[in-house]
């Protein structure tokens, strides 16, 4: 196919098949976004734009929560808010849903979307140093003053980059919950190669991940320069770019930060053809992971061409909807009343 002939051409470089991964990539997380009930609206925080979804009916509930969305490498907020679509599975919680955008251009000359500093990942944002953090602290306070969110009850959700950046979030703003993440475990800058930062992380958090097990841009099994597979390794060679360990080892760390004990070996909590999801701990100290056997980069339960036309790189899978489950893990720590409890993990 000519898709295999662009592949097999860039396969002579890993610098070439880094852009064109990147290119993918941004092309991959773009979905057409559906209606939904509820007001859009936008606002600037640090003089960044950030979109904004107001449920109608936030009028009426006190404390409500707030969820922040938050795109891949070299994606923008508006690709990310058409891809996960969660206000469609807002319910009686009444949750209003922000879409930031992050500060500096990806890497490779700025031609693609965005990126956040998460640490260990991501250029330009982690090697310019942009204060991420501070940032997002700014977001929720401001988002306390104009929507009336209770700015203790704040949950994160991002895919690849962004979801790093959501680990990040959780180990440093006492005011996130909980967070979901997809293909985007916490990456620290802990490399001496590295142009990244480092941090700490000892917060209890509950946290759920998706991934998928022949994802190759951030590999299941981990990446470093010399493990992980042509496209992942290719990537490590960028200043700003620290190793990826392995998704067993991110939930390993989460279980332990959680205070899970060692002999917990985990239960099954959902499965349905090639996803499987399995949870540690108790409610406060749930972690929970999803993997999804055939899929690659991609956000589970949404799908578009350019992923049908490069398999196995950003294979899709219909096996369970991501986008429903971020908002079901979030209800179970939201203390309101009517909000539903039809989880499933």
């Amino acid at each position: 196919s000519s898709v295999s002939r662009v592949l097999a051409a860039q396969a002579a470089s890993p610098m070439a098949l880094s852009v064109f991964v990147l290119a993918l990539v941004v092309n991959i997380f773009t979905v057409v976004a559906a209606s939904s009930h509820g007001e859009a609206t936008t606002f600037s925080v640090q003089g960044r734009s950030i979109n904004a979804w107001v449920p109608m009916c936030a009028a009426n509930i006190a404390n409500r929560p707030l969820v922040i969305s938050l795109h891949a490498w070299g994606a923008n907020k508006d690709q990310q808010q058409s891809m996960d679509q969660l206000t469609d599975y807002v319910g009686r919680e009444c949750a209003v849903v922000l879409y930031p955008q992050g500060l500096r251009r990806g890497h490779l000359f700025g031609v693609f979307g965005f990126s956040w500093n998460a640490g260990g990942c991501c250029p330009d944002a982690n090697t310019a140093h942009v204060n991420d953090v501070a940032f997002f602290g700014d977001v929720i306070t401001e988002a306390g003053k104009r929507f009336a969110i209770n700015e203790n009850l704040v949950f994160v959700v991002g895919v690849s980059n962004g979801g790093m950046m959501a680990n990040r979030l959780a180990c440093s703003d006492t005011r996130i919950r909980a967070i979901v993440t997809i293909a985007g475990p916490l990456v620290n800058g802990t490399s001496q190669a590295s142009a990244g930062e480092s941090f700490q992380c000892k917060r209890r958090v509950p946290v759920l991940h998706f991934h998928g097990l022949v994802d190759p841009i951030v590999p299941f099994g981990g990446c470093n320069k010399t493990f992980g597979g042509f496209s992942c390794q290719g990537m490590q060679t960028w200043s700003g770019v620290n190793p990826f360990p392995s998704a067993q080892q991110h939930i390993a760390a989460w279980r332990a930060r959680n205070s899970v004990h060692p002999a917990d070996q985990g239960r099954i909590t959902f499965k349905n053809g090639s996803a499987t999801c399995t949870s540690w701990g108790n409610q406060p100290s749930n972690v929970t992971l999803c993997t999804l056997q055939y899929m690659g980069h991609s956000w589970p339960g949404r799908c578009n061409t350019i992923q049908k036309l490069v398999p196995p790189m950003f294979n899709c899978s219909f096996d369970i909807d991501a986008s429903g489950q971020v908002m079901s893990f979030f209800r179970q720590y939201i203390p309101d009343p009517v909000a539903s409890r039809d989880i499933i993990v």
